[in-house]
């Protein structure tokens, strides 16, 4: 076997519960709205909430004042926004975020630019979006609960969750999937083997981003999710296509007979 010492650094972090929290909304546009009612005092009210979100992660709302949810926030506007990641039917090993903050109506100098966003991912509302009842609100986001799954979550500041960016892979990362599951499930036990110290039978990459991927690995009857660093930062589909070429060369380096 190779010489460890010798083969490429790999990137050491994952990207923070902040960065996290931005790419899990910007990748959504459906969440569930909590309230505090007021038809029945004191009880948390839930509700859909189609929303769009701004540059600095904020949800857009167009609401309805006669929905329920509209009346609660007019007599107490904070409010929670449960988000779920996309497709995962909000099972709980799938990651989630709280995003906790104050619900107000958008003055009327910022509801072109609110109409213009929240159109582009719900083109439908087109439909009701001039009737007299509809307004935009938004929520100005105090704090934020990720979890990332079993045994990984934490808190995120207001601040924190507004100066972090959605990953650059968000718009790419389906196909990434796609691509690898498909035509690459050699490689991804490859990795697992090389990165993760784990002989695997099998492996699915189930996310992605620019400091690495997520797999689930099966050792005969066993799951396991695994975390895999790239050798480097990649912030678009080319330079992760590079990066993952780099890390089957790396491994197949370790993993090589020794010359005779």
């Amino acid at each position: 076997m190779s010489n460890h010492d010798e083969s490429p650094s790999q990137v050491s972090s994952e990207p923070s519960f902040g960065e996290r929290s931005r790419t899990l909304v910007a990748a959504n546009d459906t969440a569930t709205l909590a309230t505090i009612s007021t038809e029945v005092a004191g009880f948390p009210f839930a509700s859909l909430a189609p929303f769009a979100a701004d540059e600095q992660g904020r949800p857009i709302l167009l609401l309805s004042r006669l929905a329920q949810h509209t009346r609660n926030l007019a007599a107490e506007p904070r409010a929670s926004l449960l988000v779920c990641e996309p497709g995962s039917g909000g099972t709980l090993a799938g990651p989630r975020v709280t995003l906790l903050g104050w619900v107000a109506r958008l003055p009327q100098d910022e509801s072109a630019a609110a109409r213009a966003l929240y159109i582009e991912r719900h083109p439908e509302a087109s439909r009701w979006v001039e009737f007299e009842d509809f307004a935009f609100h938004r929520m100005a986001v105090e704090r934020a609960y990720f979890v990332a799954g079993f045994g990984s979550m934490g808190w995120v500041t207001g601040g924190d969750y507004g100066a972090a960016e959605p990953d650059p892979l968000l718009e790419s990362a389906p196909g990434i999937l796609a691509h690898m599951n498909a035509d690459h499930a050699d490689a991804l036990v490859l990795y697992c083997k090389a990165y993760a110290g784990l002989d695997v039978d099998s492996a699915e990459m189930t996310a992605v981003d620019r400091l690495g991927f997520r797999v689930r690995a099966r050792i005969g009857e066993e799951e396991r999710d695994l975390r895999i660093d790239y050798l480097r930062e990649a912030r678009t589909s080319q330079e992760t296509r590079v990066v993952l070429v780099e890390m089957v060369r790396d491994a197949r380096t370790r993993f090589a007979s020794p010359p005779h």
